[in-house]
């Protein structure tokens, strides 16, 4: 009798199931996934050898953390899940000869002590960060040209 009664419940809570997951349920959520989810894929996707990338939630998404060469490289993601852009931070001796040497060119009494290179939809650009015995500067370079973008004096 007690196998009969345990055997109802379960074909009746089996019922109850059946009956909630109706086929407007099932064609809601089928085949959607999460922002988070669909960031994840969209790095993966872009980044299709890195591996051990450290995942955050920010204030308007999500940012993945990983190294690409030896340089500290952040991607970013909407709350939707959509990439916004990429920052590849750079030590002097890792940026391209000819951007090295167009900073040589335009700031010739100045040495590069870092930069980042910004991907994005839209393109590319790099910022360079600048010294000498009694500026820094931080600039813009991208296929446009370079551009200032702020320059302080040091302090004594």
């Amino acid at each position: 009798m007690k196998k009969h009664l345990l055997l109802m419940a379960t074909c009746l809570a089996i019922l109850v199931s059946a009956s909630a997951a109706t086929p407007d349920n099932i064609n809601k959520n089928f085949g959607k996934i999460s922002a988070t989810e669909k960031a994840m894929k969209s790095f993966h996707h872009q980044y299709e050898n890195i591996s051990g990338e450290v995942w955050k939630q920010i204030e308007n998404g999500y940012e993945a953390s990983f190294e690409i060469d030896g340089n500290t490289t952040k991607a970013f993601y909407s709350s939707k899940g959509n990439w916004v852009y990429t920052v590849e931070y750079f030590k002097a001796s890792y940026l391209p000869a000819s951007l090295i040497q167009q900073v040589q060119q335009e700031y010739d009494k100045y040495y590069i002590a870092g930069a980042e290179k910004i991907d994005a939809p839209a393109g590319s650009a790099y910022i360079v960060h600048l010294e000498n015995k009694n500026f820094y500067k931080t600039i813009s370079i991208n296929e446009n040209g370079a551009k200032l973008l702020n320059e302080f004096r040091k302090t004594k």
